[in-house]
């Protein structure tokens, strides 16, 4: 029989209740899905089992031992006990044992309050112990790392942290070290815990063995109130726990969504959301004040009425004068679906203008040449990845810019996934996949050579056959093709056009989806609001209109007067800094709505202080398209508003009122209107913190934890935010009951509560929704002046953005700037690792260290975009599909 049609359905008994299950499920999970919790140390559902600790060691008739349930497969007619007394005598045993040389001094722990070996001794300890010996002792804490510390006398030796490393994440530096009553979780001495994903570790510690720098001695769990959210930076999406004491943030943690992001998520999205409470925030609007001759212009503090009327006024006039081409917005795609709604409302609709972008330093990537279908977006989503044959990577590094999608990819090749690897420099993907290592410049000839299947293959620095063995991994179904922006201000339009087609035509036949891998939180739903030239709300095709870099430009060339920026910082962002300085200097007036004074905010004429994500209710949409919610965290400075709240006050002031006083009401709208949403509800978002139902087949009685452990903590909804009218929320000091399941464990039967909404409907076919075309040039490489180099661009995970830089705990993980050069090119100029050089374009220059490297191709210099100290974008020209610099001492 065929598995697909195979019943694997079966049924055993637990605690003395008959229960169907799965057959092949662990034990542990089955248990616990039916309200029976069985403690536990070492397993955790994300990683695989160890029975290391034997704290689950239950009771199965037939067997001549307690067996660990965390490593038993359910078989039908099983009979299990949790409960009986061998079982509670064994858990009783293992926690003597641990407790004998723990140091017990809860008081001072962090975890104390949210710790498993707390609760567990409470629950099923013997109560006291019977040894009186010496503990041992260990020098405490040491750093394993800037943002964790290892108090090693508090390890129980569960080995998670270890089996994460090497099973998650990839990190090979914690390792379980020495043997006997001496056995310890530690690092090499030259080996730094230098790790994107450290603070995950810190999270499943079932001890306070690994705790939080930044977090260290700073609260206790009881003090904080923990709203469920969706992180801001990246366009994975994850769910997170932000916890707030008063209206400052302290603390994210992840939360677990099986679809997303497992139970992990980054060190970015962990530490780096303390911005919302850093005192450079704008509190109230400002209006320059032109200076006379030989003064500075100031900035006035104005009332918000007063500052919207003046905006309005100089709308309403530009429009009359220059007509409503004249216009521009640029919308950061951090802000919630419900902003970017409001955004094209008032610009496409009520102002006229076609003239609408979200891309900053993405600016010259063509998302439009991936809408043939009638959607520019995603086909694929995260779990298509678990089961591909094949994937093709023709992106950014994603552990820099996608951290948690690396390790989803990580887990597809662990899978059995193949994965190919289409980039000119040695990223973190190369690890575990066949690198197609391209000649800079020369990705349309890649490109040819994959979508023939080999037959034909021009010359792209790719040995043939390697390139005719990727043709055919990529003839066998399934496929995912996986595309975004490799570099910064790099333009290849006849790669991404062809690689469109084909990955397309994939589609069309079943053979393959497509996982458009867009940079920020709401990238994507920009795309779906209509914030992208030439396409409307929900992907129809609309008037073209100027993207960002034509939009500067015309405002350069005096053809557009009247430019509104709403979190988008385009001096620092925009892959060409000249551009972005010349069209702010030019003339034209501009808006700018932000958090902070930024060098873009300070060269405006108003600037409108804006509310954080975690000051707001709304919506994200992630690359796979999927919907998750934001909640309100904390209360928004007293001067901040919602940008949606803003655009609808412009709106009314045209003559366009409009009714809507809540995220929710504008988001039912959305629902209405843009068809990519029919069928949405903001209630499918579900309440993350809703306590946890049985099955309906369950007796009621069994749901709840069996033997000594008294029934798993409830949770009350969080805190309904107070709406003051003006796109700001205050939040009620009310406290959740408790902060389970982040109280110490995550639970696998929570996994699936978060999933978000993706709309299922199939888009009808339309036309590519792009900007002017372009005339593809290939062979950009061959036009490099001589002794020059291409240059590559690439985000790091930490950089100088206007976030990430306000974020206290990640300033001291920071890498400084530098250039890679390949060890030939550096030795052909008599340059030095480490040394001081000057990298020079016709743009600008910079001096920053060398680094020397054989992950940088020969003929190319690698520069990171934006690090504190240098901003690539100075030497980056957009009028180029490439840029080529010098390097010299």
């Amino acid at each position: 029989m065929p598995p697909e049609t195979r019943d694997t359905g079966i049924r055993l008994t637990i605690n003395g209740t008959e229960l169907p299950a799965e057959n092949g499920h662990l034990l542990i999970d089955v248990a616990e899905s039916y309200g029976v919790f069985v403690p536990r140390f070492c397993y955790h559902p994300g990683m695989d089992s160890v029975a290391a600790c034997r704290m689950c060691l239950v009771e199965v008739e037939g067997s001549r031992k307690l067996l660990p349930a965390c490593a038993t497969p359910v078989t039908d007619g099983m009979v299990v006990h949790t409960d009986s007394t061998p079982a509670i005598e064994a858990q009783r045993s293992v926690l003597e044992l641990l407790l004998i040389n723990h140091p017990l001094d809860c008081p001072i722990c962090d975890r104390g309050g949210e710790c498993p070996l707390q609760d567990q001794a409470l629950n099923f300890g013997p109560g006291r112990s019977r040894y009186r010996e010496q503990k041992r002792h260990f020098k405490k804490p040491i750093a394993l790392s800037e943002l964790v510390m290892l108090d090693r006398e508090r390890c129980v030796l569960c080995w998670r942290c270890v089996r994460f490393c090497r099973e998650v994440s990839g990190d090979k530096e914690i390792e379980l070290l020495d043997r006997g009553s001496l056995s310890q979780i530690n690092r090499g001495p030259a080996e730094p815990f230098d790790s994107y994903f450290s603070g995950n570790t810190i999270q499943i510690c079932p001890v306070g063995a690994l705790t939080s720098k930044p977090y260290r001695f700073l609260s206790r769990p009881w003090d904080l109130l923990s709203t469920a959210t969706t992180c801001s930076f990246c366009a994975v999406g994850c769910p997170l726990s932000v916890e707030r004491r008063g209206d400052e943030v302290l603390r994210a943690q992840a939360l677990p969504n099986d679809a997303v992001n497992s139970f992990w998520n980054c060190d970015k999205g962990r530490y780096g959301h303390r911005y919302v409470s850093h005192a450079d925030r704008l509190l109230a609007p400002l209006v320059r004040r032109r200076a006379t001759m030989g003064e500075a212009d100031t900035f006035e503090d104005m009332p918000w009425r007063d500052v919207l009327d003046a905006v309005a006024d100089k709308l309403t006039s530009t429009i009359a004068e220059h007509g409503p081409a004249s216009v521009g917005f640029i919308g950061g795609s951090h802000a919630t679906n419900e902003d970017l709604f409001a955004a094209i409302l008032l610009f496409r609709d009520v102002v006229g203008t076609p003239n609408v972008d979200f891309r900053t330093f993405d600016a010259a990537f063509d998302y439009g040449a991936f809408g043939k279908g009638g959607v520019v977006g995603s086909s694929s989503q995260f779990e298509d990845l678990d089961k591909a044959h094949t994937i093709l990577w023709f992106g950014p590094d994603p552990k820099e810019e996608l951290p948690v999608l690396y390790l989803r990819l990580r887990h597809a090749v662990k899978q059995g996934a193949s994965l190919l690897v289409a980039h000119p420099r040695r990223i973190s993907l190369c690890e575990f996949g066949t690198h197609l290592a391209y000649t800079p410049g020369r990705e349309a000839e890649l490109v040819r050579g994959l979508v023939t299947a080999g037959a034909e293959i021009p010359d792209c620095g790719v040995d043939r056959e390697l390139i005719r063995s990727a043709g055919h991994a990529l003839a066998q179904q399934p496929v995912v093709v996986a595309v975004g922006q490799q570099s910064p201000g790099r333009s290849c339009p006849g790669a991404w056009d062809e690689l469109a087609t084909w990955a397309r035509s994939l589609e069309k036949s079943g053979r393959a989806t497509v996982l458009l891998c867009v940079p920020n939180a709401n990238s994507q739903g920009a795309l779906d609001m209509g914030i992208y030239p030439g396409l409307d709300r929900g992907h129809r095709p609309a008037p073209p209109g100027l993207g960002t870099l034509e939009m500067l430009r015309a405002a350069v060339d005096g053809r557009i007067r009247f430019l509104w920026l709403m979190g988008a910082d385009i001096l620092s962002d925009v892959p060409d800094a000249a551009l972005a300085e010349a069209a702010l200097s030019s003339g034209a007036y501009v808006v700018v709505s932000e958090l902070f004074p930024t060098a873009t905010a300070l060269s405006a004429d108003v600037i409108l202080p804006a509310a954080a994500f975690a000051e707001k209710e709304g919506s994200y949409t992630n690359l796979e398209r999927r919907i998750q919610k934001t909640n309100p965290v904390v209360s928004a400075p007293s001067g901040a508003r919602a940008d949606w709240h803003v655009l609808l006050d412009i709106s009314a002031r045209l003559g366009t009122p409009r009714v809507w006083t809540s995220s929710k009401e504008i988001a039912a709208e959305i629902a209405r209107s843009v068809p990519t949403h029919q069928g949405f509800d903001w209630e499918l978002l579900g309440d993350p913190w809703a306590p946890v139902a049985g099955p309906a087949d369950v007796p009621p009685e069994l749901w709840h934890a069996a033997g000594e452990n008294p029934p798993l903590p409830q949770y009350q909804a969080s805190p309904t935010p107070d709406d003051l009218g003006n796109g700001s929320l205050r939040l009620p000091d009310r406290r959740l009951t408790t902060s389970w399941p982040l109280r110490w464990e995550l639970r696998a039967v929570d996994a699936t509560r978060r999933r978000g909404w993706v709309w299922p409907g199939k888009a009808a076919a339309g036309p590519n929704p792009a900007t002017a075309p372009s005339t593809p040039r290939l062979n950009v490489y061959e036009d490099a002046p001589p002794g020059a180099l291409f240059l590559l661009a690439g985000r790091a995970i930490y950089d100088n953005g206007a976030m990430v830089s306000r974020s206290p705990d990640l300033g001291v993980v920071t890498p400084a700037p530098f250039v890679e050069l390949h060890p030939d090119e550096a030795a052909s100029r008599r340059l030095v690792a480490g040394s001081e050089v000057t990298v020079s374009s016709p743009k600008g220059s910079v001096r920053v260290p060398l680094r020397i490297s054989t992950d940088t191709p020969p003929g190319a210099a690698a520069v990171p975009f934006d690090q504190p100290g240098m901003s690539a974008n100075v030497l980056l020209d957009s009028s180029e599909p490439a840029t080529y610099v010098t390097v010299a001492p």
